[in-house]
């Protein structure tokens, strides 16, 4: 993943100050486009797979 967040450890006690981040990064997520699917490629043989059928 390229984008995270780390909350320190001192606000995991604090529910609110934890509730206000988790809504924080929610909404950044929500707001983001989503993933476009990409097309599956189809499996080769590979050279190992050639080797041990002779």
């Amino acid at each position: 993943m390229r984008e995270y967040a780390l909350i320190p450890p001192a606000v995991y006690d604090d529910e609110i100050e934890f509730r206000k981040w988790l809504d924080i990064s929610y909404s950044y997520v929500s707001s983001l486009p989503k993933k476009e699917k990409k097309e599956k490629k189809k499996k080769t043989a590979s050279k190992n797979t050639k080797k041990n059928e002779k």
